[in-house]
């Protein structure tokens, strides 16, 4: 018998990519989360409310958005490219300072 072991990569990339198929309803807000790392377990929350449809429930569409290492990802969330960061105390730093 052949069985086969997804790794977590495989995992993470058919979430994602589900995701992706799922029409958001026209009367949800669609919203992005910026993560401050690459996609992974660490944000399995997010993941879980997502597939759980707690989001969808709450009238949200959301997106999550992985690091883009040539962009300062506390930047990108004061500038308003996503309306949600996930990081700890910098984004408070960020916005006392600005």
């Amino acid at each position: 018998m052949f069985t086969q072991r997804l790794t977590v990569k495989q995992i993470i990339l058919s979430i994602m990519l589900t995701l992706l198929w799922l029409p958001a309803g026209a009367d949800q807000e669609k919203i992005s989360i910026q993560l401050k790392w690459k996609h992974g377990f660490q944000f399995a929350g997010y993941y879980a409310a997502i597939e759980k449809g707690f989001f969808k429930q709450a009238g949200l569409a959301v997106s999550l958005k992985e690091i883009d290492f040539k962009k300062d990802f506390v930047e990108q969330v004061l500038a308003g490219e996503s309306e949600y960061g996930v990081s700890d105390s910098t984004l408070l730093v960020y916005h006392l300072k600005n």
